[in-house]
């Protein structure tokens, strides 16, 4: 009697074993197809924080590097060197130079001028208004390449 339940314990711890075997088989199979999801989300989530991070980033320096150049001796000339020189000099996240652009968009002689959108020919106008561009390079491979865009309306102190 003892030897049949030595077998029959026998059979049972067999059927155990197998059964764990094809469990870590499904457990391996989950996690293949849990895996690169969760890493899509993470990564997607870091790639949106440092895009949300670079886009505050952007405004903030554009405003101090606006106000640093207004109180310096610039000209309408030199004020985009000045503005990407500034930019990439002070700030806590570091912007590379080759990534920025800066377009003057128009000069205008009065605020009236620049809300009803009517540029002047003049060069030495008060008020110009220049659009910042910023290339972002994101990690994750389907986000590729995102531009940030600000503008800024400078008044020249002559």
């Amino acid at each position: 009697m003892t030897a049949w339940k030595f077998q029959q314990r026998g059979k049972q711890g067999f059927t155990i074993c197998q059964q764990q075997r094809q469990q870590q088989g499904s457990v391996a199979i989950e996690v293949a197809i849990v895996l690169p999801l969760l890493l899509f989300v993470v990564i997607s989530c870091f790639d949106f924080v440092r895009g949300l991070l670079i886009r505050v980033s952007l405004d903030h320096a554009l405003a101090e590097a606006s106000r640093e150049v207004k109180l310096t001796a610039a000209s309408a000339s030199n004020f985009q060197q000045l503005l990407v020189s500034a930019m990439t000099n002070k700030q806590v996240i570091s912007f590379t130079k080759s990534k920025l652009t800066v377009t003057q968009l128009g000069a205008y002689s009065s605020p009236t001028a620049l809300a009803n959108n009517q540029p002047s020919g003049a060069i030495s106008a008060p008020l110009v208004s220049y659009q910042l561009d910023y290339q972002f390079q994101a990690i994750s491979p389907w986000l590729r390449q995102v531009s940030f865009r600000s503008q800024v309306v400078v008044k020249h102190e002559n």
